[in-house]
């Protein structure tokens, strides 16, 4: 294959994925899609033993958008970054959020969005099939009644009166869900949303850990925000810095 300098996918994706050992994090980006861009009011988070699925009830207005979401790609209506007035709406940092939050955990991701007033799409991401086509390849699949079911079973347990659903699953996980890893991915989301993310309309995150058995109730609603992450406090500690008589630095 002909290269321009430029590395390719597969080079990309390995990067990527050598510079994030840890994979916990990854969950934040398409949540913070649902939270920030779709203006869910509900997040669900599935997790399975060998699949993840997020299930918000927000919008995807742009079906443009949504074709493409497992894209890197930027357009001149991008320009600037992603918080500011003119692309506030967009999805994610020239779209490098998603992409590079599926690849970290899984090799396969299948995004559906719903909406009766204006579309319903299924597309497929696949981490193999990207290396070899040297793009970040994403095909749209036929949306079955069987699909639509099967998000609706989600949907409703995050919320009963949803109309509109964008459902993620993210599959064949490169680490497999432990209970030790749930506990990891509740601290880190229960501690990703300050309280006044959004205090005229409130956020609620509930998770699931189905990896033994399933439970219709959540294992855990993060309202009670917790910025720890886990971590015990320590109100207060004394450092002492000194130099010993080489004038080297030393802190104990």
């Amino acid at each position: 294959m002909a290269s321009n300098g430029s590395p390719t996918v597969k080079q990309q994706i390995e990067a990527t994925r050598v510079n994030h050992p840890d994979t916990i994090p990854a969950i934040g980006e398409p949540i913070d899609n649902s939270a920030c861009w779709g203006n869910a009011d509900n997040i669900g988070v599935f997790i399975y033993p060998r699949k993840i699925a997020i299930v918000d009830d927000g919008t995807f207005p742009e079906v443009e958008r949504f074709v493409t979401a497992f894209e890197k790609t930027k357009t001149p209506a991008d320009t600037g970054h992603y918080s500011s007035a003119q692309t506030q709406k967009k999805l994610g940092k020239f779209k490098y959020g998603l992409p590079d939050g599926v690849t970290l955990l899984g090799d396969k991701a299948t995004l559906l969005h719903h909406d009766p007033s204006n579309y319903t799409k299924k597309i497929v991401f696949d981490v193999l099939e990207s290396k070899r086509h040297n793009i970040y390849y994403t095909e749209e699949h036929t949306v079955t009644q069987e699909d639509i079911a099967n998000a609706w079973d989600l949907v409703k347990k995050i919320n009963p009166n949803a109309i509109t659903f964008t459902v993620l699953k993210i599959e064949n996980l490169r680490e497999e869900n432990t209970e030790l890893r749930y506990k990891d991915f509740e601290r880190f989301l229960c501690g990703l949303y300050s309280p006044d993310f959004r205090p005229e309309r409130p956020l609620t995150l509930k998770l699931f850990n189905w990896i033994d058995e399933w439970s219709d109730e959540p294992t855990k609603i993060c309202t009670d925000i917790d910025l720890s992450f886990g971590c015990v406090p320590c109100n207060e500690t004394t450092i002492n810095i000194y130099k010993n008589e080489n004038g080297e630095k030393k802190i104990c």
